[in-house]
């Protein structure tokens, strides 16, 4: 019993001895006009989101990390509200100097709210390309391009007799909307 533990902290330290915390995130804005020749209306919709993280590197291609963030998607007929809880675990597949390309497989859950009080619970399962540039010893910046996964969204509204639906969807998406942008500190 004692080789095990000595064993597990010999372990433990070496994992301990190459790894290093970081602390991040992304933030982003989107602005949207949309106009209507038929109605003849004006649509302006804004999007929101920011999302701080933390990250532990165990080795120079493992790493373990969460990030914790907020959704805004509005515009002058209704918003949308969320929180979200994303863990991943990054994988950096190839190096080339300080240009590094990753997977992050991604576990997440977001609680969403709406004017007309609709209550959305999301499960998702995913992993994400991306590429990390360090613009220093202790700074670098990342960005994700889309994602391949799965998603289990349930909602409800509070609507008298109104039931939960339920909606499950797997898919990808490489779209230009779907660029994640980044930036994350060493220490």
């Amino acid at each position: 019993m004692k080789k095990m533990l000595l064993i597990a902290a010999m372990a433990l330290a070496t994992v301990a001895a190459n790894a290093q915390w970081w602390v991040g995130g992304s933030l982003g804005y989107t602005f949207n006009t949309e106009n209507d020749k038929n109605t003849d209306t004006k649509v302006n919709t804004h999007d929101f989101t920011i999302a701080p993280e933390v990250g532990y590197d165990l080795n120079e291609n493992w790493s373990v990390a969460a990030a914790i963030g907020y959704n805004y998607h509005g515009n002058s007929d209704a918003n949308n509200t969320g929180l979200f809880i994303k863990p991943y675990v990054r994988y950096n597949v190839i190096e080339f100097g300080p240009v590094q390309f990753f997977l992050d497989g991604q576990l997440g859950y977001e609680y969403a709210t709406n004017a007309v009080n609709t209550k959305t619970n999301t499960f998702g399962l995913g992993v994400a390309p991306g590429i990390s540039i360090a613009a220093g010893e202790n700074l670098g910046f990342v960005a994700h391009l889309g994602q391949l996964g799965w998603n289990l969204e349930s909602y409800k509204t509070d609507f008298p007799g109104a039931k939960s639906v339920v909606t499950n969807s797997f898919g990808f998406d490489f779209t230009s909307y779907s660029l994640n942008i980044g930036v994350y500190y060493k220490f």
